[in-house]
């Protein structure tokens, strides 16, 4: 059967208007559904990632590294950006502004303009990002709650980045690694075995003395809990290991 030139021009237009509906607006709440385009207010900014929302909810926007290009994006803009979720954020291909301003970001397909070599440079041969400006422990918190997680405490600071014990979205108890521009880039499960930090001082000279024991030496700092020598109930020399969570071991030095 020959085909008129207007059943053409009907099957291309056709065609036309469902690419454009493949790239209609999506809403922040309805990401899972595919959407590559949203369109939202900025509330927090951490440098080139920034958290957008709209009456569905929000989500953290991932633009490229700030050593490959410095955005100047800020608080109450508002914003449509295509791109694709990833790993509980949004990856930004492009960001448009108001005044119809066009910010290219990365291609949707292949490696993007910084790759190669360089996302290891910023990192430690322990894997921990180096240090670029440290953001707030609060700013942590808007971070983890924009990718989805809720937070069971405060961020706890160590050398290359804050810790936080938080519920993922799937509800299982993680410790989230973030580095100090609010990027999450570990993930830790609980395995049984909990997430207890080192407790303060404070706290671990009072979990000793309410079990019944008096320090008689100095508290040790580890990792994740204090040693003391000190003397029990019945007289016995003792060395305690002091957790968030108490006494967890007494070391007989009889």
């Amino acid at each position: 059967m020959t085909r008129t030139p207007g059943f053409a021009a009907l099957s291309l237009a056709a065609a036309l208007l469902a690419a454009l509906a493949a790239l209609a607006q999506t809403p922040i709440g309805s990401l899972s559904s595919g959407g590559i385009t949203i369109e939202g207010t900025v509330t927090d900014v951490f440098g080139n990632r920034f958290v957008v929302q709209d009456s569905t909810g929000r989500v953290l926007v991932e633009a490229g590294p700030e050593r490959h290009h410095r955005l100047d994006i800020r608080p109450g803009e508002r914003l449509r950006i295509t791109g694709r979720p990833d790993k509980g954020g949004f990856d930004a291909f492009t960001i448009r502004r108001e005044n119809g301003t066009e910010i290219f970001i990365r291609p949707p397909y292949g490696p993007p303009p910084w790759s190669g070599g360089g996302r290891r440079s910023e990192r430690d041969a322990d894997g921990s990002p180096r240090v670029s400006g440290m953001i707030t422990p609060e700013a942590v918190l808007r971070a983890v709650a924009a990718a989805g997680y809720r937070a069971e405490r405060a961020p706890q600071l160590e050398r290359r980045h804050y810790e936080v014990v938080a519920i993922n979205p799937r509800g299982e108890r993680v410790k989230l690694h973030v580095d100090f521009e609010g990027r999450i880039y570990r993930e830790t499960w609980d395995r049984g075995r909990g997430f207890g930090g080192r407790p303060t001082e404070t706290d671990a000279r009072r979990a000793a003395e309410a079990a019944g024991y008096t320090l008689t030496g100095p508290l040790v700092p580890h990792p994740r809990h204090y040693e003391a020598l000190a003397k029990a109930p019945d007289g016995r020399e003792v060395r305690l290991h002091l957790h968030a969570e108490g006494i967890r071991r007494v070391e007989d030095l009889r």
